[in-house]
């Protein structure tokens, strides 16, 4: 599996499990995309396309006031199977937000979706260890709710912690569970 994935010292990522049967020498886009992602209070990237998701690419460890100090230059490649970029956006409670850029476009301007609640289909959702930033979200549950969601416009507001970035940031609901999706297109 070739996945190109940099953080900066001290921004723990973890280590994600090779997928079964795959190739080496799977070919990928040649040109990286870049993500500076803050969000309060913990997410995790996948990638796949407009019907499903297939990979899990990032999972944060930090929690969200780290995550303005630590994170770096986050880059990561499409394989060709790839259009599509899911941020999965998970709180703890009180105000929720995200913001950020991906290869500099802040993703508040960008065509994005926002995914109906997934919290009810994440095992071991506590909202402690969500506000920790040590979630580990699991590709199997992703998986299975995908087909079951619902997609609509995320408000986006002009505060917020996770604004500290570009300014601006995506709104979602107190406590809950989250996917954006983002069109690769969009971001090249």
């Amino acid at each position: 599996m070739v996945i190109t994935l940099i953080a900066s010292a001290g921004f723990a990522q973890r280590k994600l499990p090779k997928e079964n049967g795959a190739n080496e020498k799977e070919a990928v886009s040649d040109e990286n995309i870049r993500m500076f992602i803050v969000c309060d209070n913990d997410f995790a990237v996948f990638t796949g396309s407009n019907n499903e998701i297939k990979r899990e690419v990032y999972q944060n460890n930090e929690e969200w006031p780290q995550q303005i100090s630590l994170v770096s230059n986050i880059k990561l490649q499409l394989k060709d199977d790839e259009d599509t970029i899911y941020i999965l956006a998970l709180g703890a409670g009180g105000v929720e937000d995200i913001g950020g850029t991906l290869s500099g476009k802040d993703i508040s301007k960008l065509k994005i979706l926002q995914s109906s609640n997934i919290k009810e289909s994440l095992k071991n959702y506590d909202s402690g260890v969500i506000a920790s930033g040590k979630y580990q979200a699991d590709l199997n549950d992703i998986k299975n709710v995908f087909k079951k969601l619902t997609w609509s416009s995320p408000t986006v507001k002009k505060s917020g912690c996770s604004s500290s970035v570009t300014g601006t940031s995506l709104a979602f609901p107190s406590g809950t569970a989250v996917l954006f999706k983002i069109n690769a297109s969009d971001i090249k």
